[in-house]
């Protein structure tokens, strides 16, 4: 699985994913929102968003709006997306990976990632630990203390591209 994938919301992939997987479909917001399993509503915001960014397109046929993956992006991956649409990626992920990043070197603990961000501890350990699951940050423990890092991994220095 791509890493790239961890980093943006599930919804926006799933939806994405959709459309990547049937490249010549249309599909009407219902049937995106039955098939990606996502709300309605949620699926009518994120649609709207993914046409305004050029990701996917929308045709008018009588009273009825369909959409699908726009022809620029046929042949690509959702990582592809993904580093050409930044804004894709969660704000909060962004800014916890954009502050491990300027010290690469420096161990964090939960409470300094929070207080340097402003992301809640519990949203700060949420996304720590999916940082970690995917590859992008380490684990130390030390006595009782558990500090965070930037892996060193190839991962990391496209996350830097990605980020800049």
């Amino acid at each position: 699985m791509d890493p790239l994938r961890e980093l943006i919301d599930y919804k926006v992939a799933r939806i994405i994913s959709l459309l990547l997987k049937n490249k010549d479909e249309f599909f009407h917001l219902q049937k995106i929102s039955k098939k990606a399993k996502v709300p309605i509503s949620t699926t009518s915001r994120l649609v709207k968003m993914l046409v305004k960014s050029g990701i996917a397109q929308k045709t008018v046929v009588g009273s009825f709006k369909i959409y699908s993956l726009s022809k620029r992006w046929r042949n690509s991956t959702l990582g592809n997306i993904i580093q050409e649409h930044k804004e894709l990626i969660d704000a909060k992920t962004a800014g916890i990976l954009g502050l491990m990043l300027k010290n690469t070197e420096e161990y964090f603990h939960l409470q300094k990632i929070s207080k340097g961000t402003g992301v809640p501890i519990s949203s700060t350990s949420r996304i720590v630990h999916k940082l970690i699951r995917i590859g992008l940050v380490e684990k130390t423990i030390v006595g009782n203390f558990k500090i965070y890092r930037i892996a060193g991994s190839i991962k990391t220095s496209e996350l830097r591209k990605l980020l800049k």
